[in-house]
């Protein structure tokens, strides 16, 4: 079983019979008919003989077609394991059983539960992630749901659905206190724990003690490196200083960082508190899907990078990185601000071994501190979700933005393609938790976008000292 993408599809093409030379019947199709629609990156499912999964195919091309959904890969990978267990459990998917635990959805979704109980003992991780069983499960109930809308008559019902009532809290509560979803049966046990994966969630920003922690690491740029089990103390260098510092207080992904070019780091300004730039495939920096966007840096890290990029020791890579690509397209002309020693370009997982030093560091002081590199991205946009909804008119001491005027600016700050994505961030400071309270204290509204004297967080790591050169 096998899915591909299929890059253009036309749907609803007029054919065009005719009869050539050879007096052989001949069919060609008119895409420029009123009736046409064309489709790009439709997924499309085969078994093993390659033959097309027409019933999961005709359900995705719905999606892309009359849902306009911009991807469908997650659901064409929840398609593919339903199909393929199917394959292997010798079921058919339109036929039901009396028994409901013999059915091919309930079956499934015994399947996923099963993988994501199973613990793989050479990466101590669960075979399949909570947020993985969720999805590939709502992709089974979308392609069943699909087929019910159509009519298609089971002998007896794949699922059971039922209505749930759930508590507004949102910011529209007042006016509607509660509302209802339709939700089914096909319920699962998700227990995603740090015992079996010690990497936070997506969302999970540090804390006003871990900053603290993480600032007196990139302040003294010392940090453990363990070799053949024996551990020793190494200077952090500052090009990891500077990528941790981009992805906390710009919000850059990794891939945008390692590829942010140097033409882009400008000398700031006394008067600027900020400075826009814009990433995306027309400056060659790697953002996600391709989108170009304008991103903000602070005048103080911007002349953080300006001090490196006129470094001896940046002037050295930059001038072998150029040597290396003299003969390559014009793309090279302007090199990553971030260069590994050979004059290349530094490596993802370089980055990650880095990283992994920091956090082994950190942990000697918090034992409790596991986040990923990215979770940096995660406290930047947090923090600035939590700056923008703290703005207040100081006449009418009233909210300068709405709720969704703030998901709207973090959206496009961030590069989400997804609004949901950012909601996450201001459901997030909506929670009752304990620990969001002290997150944010003493954190000066504009502190991410504006040099605020009054506030230490990360002061100390702003000053570039003569051995960082």
């Amino acid at each position: 079983m096998r899915y591909i993408k299929i890059k253009s599809l036309c749907l609803g093409a007029k054919p065009d019979f005719r009869i050539d030379d050879s007096g052989e019947l001949i069919a060609d199709w008119d895409d420029t008919s009123v009736n046409a629609q064309h489709l790009n990156d439709v997924h499309a499912l085969f078994n093993n003989r390659l033959q097309p999964v027409n019933a999961a195919n005709e359900y995705l091309i719905h999606c892309k077609a009359v849902n306009k959904e911009k991807d469908t890969e997650t659901k064409a990978k929840g398609l593919l394991h339903f199909f393929d267990f199917l394959e292997r459990s010798g079921l058919d998917w339109s036929v039901m059983p009396r028994a409901q635990y013999q059915r091919p959805t309930y079956r499934f979704r015994d399947y996923l539960q099963k993988l994501h109980d199973t613990i793989d003992p050479s990466t101590n991780k669960r075979m399949l992630s909570g947020n993985t069983i969720k999805a590939y499960r709502s992709a089974v109930v979308g392609f069943y749901s699909y087929w019910l809308s159509r009519g298609f008559e089971f002998n007896r019902p794949p699922f059971e659905y039922h209505t749930v009532r759930v508590d507004n809290s949102g910011m529209l509560g007042h006016i509607s206190k509660v509302f209802h979803v339709r939700t089914t049966d096909l319920k699962l046990n998700v227990h995603d724990s740090r015992s079996t994966n010690l990497s936070p969630s997506r969302l999970h920003p540090l804390s006003r003690e871990e900053l603290d922690a993480l600032n007196d690491v990139l302040t003294n740029r010392k940090v453990i490196r363990t070799t053949n089990g024996e551990e020793t103390l190494v200077k952090l260098s500052i090009e990891t200083k500077l990528s941790v510092l981009m992805a906390m207080m710009v919000g850059l992904r990794r891939s945008e960082i390692l590829t942010f070019p140097s033409h882009l780091i400008v000398m700031p300004k006394p008067e600027q508190k900020k400075i826009d730039v814009t990433i995306g495939p027309v400056v060659n920096c790697d953002t996600k899907n391709g989108k170009t966007r304008t991103v903000e840096i602070p005048s103080n890290l911007m002349l953080l990078l300006y001090k490196y990029k006129n470094s001896a020791n940046y002037k050295r890579r930059q001038s072998t990185f150029l040597k290396k690509h003299s003969s390559s397209t014009l793309q090279y002309a302007n090199p990553p601000i971030i260069l590994n020693s050979n004059g290349d370009y530094y490596s993802p997982n370089s980055l990650n071994a880095r990283w992994g030093e920091i956090r082994a560091t950190i942990q000697k002081k918090l034992p409790s501190f596991f986040h990923k590199f990215h979770n940096l991205r995660s406290t930047y946009a947090t923090y600035l979700a939590k700056a923008l909804l703290s703005l207040v008119d100081p006449d009418t001491k009233k909210p300068l933005l709405s709720r969704d005027e703030v998901e709207a600016r973090v959206q496009e700050r961030l590069g989400h393609s997804n609004p949901d994505t950012t909601r996450f961030y201001i459901k997030f400071l909506d929670s009752q938790n304990g620990s969001v309270a002290h997150m944010y204290h003493e954190l000066a509204l504009e502190r991410i976008f504006e040099d605020d004297p009054s506030v230490k967080v990360l002061d100390e790591v702003m000053q570039l000292r003569e051995a960082d050169e």
